[in-house]
């Protein structure tokens, strides 16, 4: 969604004559558009055709005619001469294209927020089979963010996010928009880079590495991930209970008794130590994030009833008689159903709640009409609203 063309002479041409309107064509997960979000084009000898006035156009030391066909381009920079890092950061970083419709990033300084980077030095343990080399020890970056002044009260609460496959950081913060939800409630989100190649016992140590450079709540720390990074979300619920507040895994229901990468985790996995959960998934999704898509996701569903003790059975749900189950996506209704709008989907989010066998309602159950393999603000922010509730 960040793809920014430079152009000079012909290739300017080239751009003025063909990219400034809606491409279609492949991208990470398939068909789709892949308009780009800022053509610059310097030196043309051809009149642009400009089918959208929304994609950022950045002119260099081109004629008044050439310019005169970008009058109406709502994000348009002219210039005699390049000066490619100064127009970077005065003007082309702000744009970003997101399902063909240009966005534009948030301005933190003048937001009150500080956009942080770091890294914590971590021991490679002994289950972590995925970092090449196997190297004794080797470094978890992470971006973080929080607003201005929020450590000047005392200790702030944290949410520790995992992104998707293929993804990096960016996606958890800009897509999911997690940056604007910390903003909003005032919390510390730090999202990490490449956890793929971080076991749950690695990103333990990430977190106490944050706490030496953060005034963090340890009451208060929250786990949360997209896809592969619900995976890891997974695995800090299943080996390490007590750190977490509660959780908010997204898109990706894996199976018990093995990591996201499908190997075999430790034996001991949590199997009574309750947990607050919020879980989302997309009804339209083509991989298996709820228990109707697939058996390994009912049998995560399962595994989460018994240990957060719900009061409702999941325990007799068998994935051949789906199409009998009383509630047709998680087998069982909750305790209380909650329909919340979605605007970014057009469609409805349903919760439902489930009362553990202690009378606390600390599970929450919901899927994404309309929705497919996606993360978004929506969702998140229910499930930031539920889960912080909860203290450890």
């Amino acid at each position: 969604f960040r793809a920014d063309i430079y152009s000079f002479g012909k290739s300017a041409d080239y751009v003025a004559k063909n990219l400034l309107k809606t491409l279609q064509g492949q991208y990470l997960w398939g068909p789709g558009e892949i308009t780009p979000a800022m053509c610059s084009m310097e030196n043309l000898s051809v009149v642009p055709d400009v089918e959208r006035k929304d994609i950022a156009i950045l002119s260099v030391g081109n004629s008044a005619e050439v310019n005169s066909a970008f009058e109406g381009c709502e994000n348009l920079l002219v210039k005699d001469t390049a000066e490619y890092i100064k127009d970077f950061d005065s003007f082309v970083w702000k744009f970003k294209m997101w399902c063909g419709k240009i966005e534009f990033e948030p301005d933190f300084p003048a937001l009150g927020m500080t956009e942080d980077v770091g890294s914590v030095l971590v021991k490679t343990s002994d289950d972590n089979e995925f970092i090449p080399g196997k190297p004794e020890e080797h470094k978890v970056g992470y971006f973080a963010y929080y607003n201005n002044g929020i450590f000047d009260n005392g200790p702030v609460p944290l949410v520790f996010g995992c992104h998707g496959g293929g993804d990096s950081s960016m996606y958890l913060t800009f897509v999911a928009e997690w940056w604007r939800i910390a903003h909003k409630y005032g919390f510390l989100f730090v999202s990490i880079e490449n956890h793929q190649f971080v076991t749950a016992t690695e990103a333990i140590e990430v977190i106490e590495g944050l706490k030496k450079r953060y005034n963090i709540d340890e009451k208060r720390i929250y786990g949360t991930g997209f896809s592969m990074g619900s995976g890891k979300t997974w695995d800090l619920f299943q080996e390490y209970p007590e750190v977490f507040a509660g959780v908010m895994p997204c898109s990706a229901l894996f199976p018990v008794y093995t990591t996201f990468f499908g190997k075999p985790c430790k034996e001991n996995i949590n199997k009574t130590v309750p947990v607050p959960v919020f879980y989302s998934g997309g009804e339209k999704s083509h991989l298996p994030e709820l228990p109707f898509q697939a058996e390994s996701s009912l049998e995560r569903v399962q595994y989460l009833a018994g240990v957060n003790k719900l009061k409702k059975n999941f325990a007799d749900l068998k994935f051949e008689d789906k199409d009998s189950w009383e509630d047709p996506i998680w087998g069982v209704p909750g305790d209380r159903i909650e329909k919340a709008y979605d605007e970014s989907r057009d469609d409805t989010l349903t919760i439902h709640y489930f009362d553990s066998e202690d009378g606390v309602c600390r599970t929450a159950l919901a899927s994404v009409g309309n929705q497919i393999h996606e993360c978004r603000h929506h969702s998140c922010e229910e499930a930031w609203k539920f889960i912080s509730k909860f203290t450890r």
